[in-house]
């Protein structure tokens, strides 16, 4: 078994999924593919897609953040928002690349024979800054970049204008981080769920679970981001962000009783 797990949709629409459950999405269309995140880069995600496709490829981070980016330098070029640059940069310093393989090493993610030194001598990649706005042609089919700012503030979606599909990695999801130093205040969130709902997509797929979702659940997750409450909340903590402020407001959703939460900073609610 091969290092990601593929999940396909259809001929055109899969997720690979790195042993530590980040989420690549690859999309074909005529001409072009698109590759949506590059995960940790414990192996090559390239070499991976193009067991899938031979066409050329147009590679977009959907944000800054180690579990996106890591991997960009198994890529000529990769896009990311200006905005998240500097979180990028950071995210893939020798440091976080150290953190990196500690969290792949107890998740017994990597064999004992990978490359470590190469791994760590790598950096961010060669990256192109990207506005909001920009419309990839993938050849009959057209990839919208979306400001989704809230988690980080250079977050990117991708609309899929044709499939009505989003993508949106970490910007919104089941449990949507929020309370990192770089995520912005819970009202800035909400006013861009706001925004995007008003977009025409009807499924939206995120950046760490293997499923389509219906537009009709980030409806439900503006819904439980409105009504955050910090005397219905509890402290929370994860490794690596253990110092940070960070409490957790969960809710079950009406589809099917699972749990949505907005992890916040109560210095962040206003």
């Amino acid at each position: 078994m091969g290092y990601f797990r593929i999940k396909k949709y259809n001929d055109n629409l899969y997720q690979l999924i790195d042993k530590l459950g980040v989420i690549s999405t690859l999309v074909i269309g005529g001409s072009k593919a698109l590759v949506y995140d590059t995960c940790y880069g414990f192996a090559s995600l390239l070499e991976e897609v193009k067991k899938i496709t031979d066409k050329e490829l147009i590679v977009v981070d959907s944000h800054g953040h180690m579990d996106h980016t890591a991997g960009n330098f198994h890529f000529a070029k990769v896009y990311i928002n200006e905005l998240d640059y500097p979180l990028c940069k950071r995210h893939n310093s020798l440091e976080m690349r150290k953190a990196n393989i500690a969290r792949a090493k107890e998740a017994n993610a990597i064999s004992e024979d990978f490359d470590i030194d190469d791994y760590l001598d790598k950096r961010e990649g060669n990256l192109e800054f990207i506005s909001p706005g920009h419309v990839f042609d993938l050849g009959g089919l057209h990839g919208k970049v979306i400001n989704m700012e809230g988690h980080t503030p250079g977050s990117i979606g991708i609309l899929l204008e044709e499939w009505k599909l989003l993508l949106v990695a970490d910007a919104t999801c089941p449990y949507v981080w929020l309370f990192l130093n770089e995520s912005l205040p819970l009202p800035k969130y909400i006013e861009m769920l706001e925004r995007v709902l008003k977009l025409d997509f009807d499924n939206f797929l995120v950046g760490h679970d293997a499923r389509l979702f219906k537009k009709e659940e980030m409806v439900g997750f503006l819904e439980i981001a409105k009504r955050v409450d910090p005397a219905k909340s509890y402290k929370v903590s994860y490794g690596g962000f253990d110092d940070l402020e960070s409490y957790s407001y969960e809710e079950p959703s009406g589809k099917d009783g699972a749990t949505i939460a907005v992890i916040f900073n109560p210095d962040k609610l206003k």
